[in-house]
């Protein structure tokens, strides 16, 4: 995890796999109706520090159960980073930045992704939606969630 010199930013940028399988052919299959995703499950250790972090910064705590927050997810992957925020985070209002439309629907279908009043999306690019809320001075923490390409 790299924290960018501004305050309440935290910016997680896992290593890329070189592994490439070869010859793998991928077959689409429908999602099962008897599995779900759980919301109260962080799968990635990277995303566990970020929400740590929040934590850390007092977020959700008893003295600042009225304050609300609110959180920049740049990067949707399979929404659960931002579905735990809104589920276990009290006082959460997060915002999640996509660049890719694919991502979300796949994130609606396979993951059983569900924005809503207190989780939405945005698509288009997230470095242009940091730099216009610093323009505006808004936002409260931002738990940037990007995986470094080669």
């Amino acid at each position: 995890m790299a924290y960018l010199l501004k305050m309440n930013v935290c910016v997680s940028l896992p290593a890329a796999s070189s592994h490439k399988k070869k010859n793998k052919k991928k077959i689409k299959q429908p999602p099962s109706t008897s599995l779900s995703v759980h919301s109260g499950f962080l799968c990635c250790a990277h995303h566990e520090v970020m929400v740590a972090g929040l934590a850390m910064l007092g977020i959700g705590k008893e003295k600042n159960k009225d304050a609300m927050v609110s959180v920049l997810v740049i990067g949707l992957g399979g929404g659960g980073l931002p579905q735990f925020l809104r589920d276990f985070v009290p006082g959460v209002s997060v915002e999640v930045v996509e660049l890719d439309p694919v991502v979300l629907e796949v994130a609606k279908e396979w993951f059983h992704f569900r924005p809503d009043d207190h989780l939405t999306v945005t698509l288009g690019d997230g470095l242009e939606r940091i730099c216009t809320l610093e323009k505006d001075g808004g936002g409260d923490a931002a738990p940037a969630n990007a995986v470094a390409k080669s």
